[in-house]
């Protein structure tokens, strides 16, 4: 992902660098039969300039009409390292993994 640095998404990361992101299924407020993605992870800055500019051309690639965006001098490439995965398929059945 990129954000700019003057954003408070960026100043909660250097606060406290663990992220986690939902991605779910629920299109209604049917939740017995919803899919639902947790992923945990954990903020690490970026520094080398090659990793960044890689980041930034595969993001313009899938993202072309943000790449004005990813290219401002004040923007910051994020990287969070997964940790853990929750799977939850309906509301009992779960599947939970983690990454050492």
């Amino acid at each position: 992902m990129v954000t700019l640095r003057n954003t408070r998404k960026f100043q909660n990361l250097l606060a406290n660098p663990r992220a986690s992101l939902l991605i779910d299924s629920r299109d209604s407020a049917e939740f017995s039969s919803a899919q639902a993605l947790t992923v945990e992870g954990v903020y690490e800055p970026v520094s080398d300039q090659e990793k960044i500019k890689w980041a930034k051309s595969k993001l313009c690639a899938d993202n072309p009409l943000l790449e004005d965006f990813f290219n401002l001098p004040d923007t910051e490439v994020l990287c969070i390292r997964a940790r853990s995965f929750l799977f939850l398929n309906g509301l009992l059945d779960s599947h939970y993994l983690v990454i050492d």
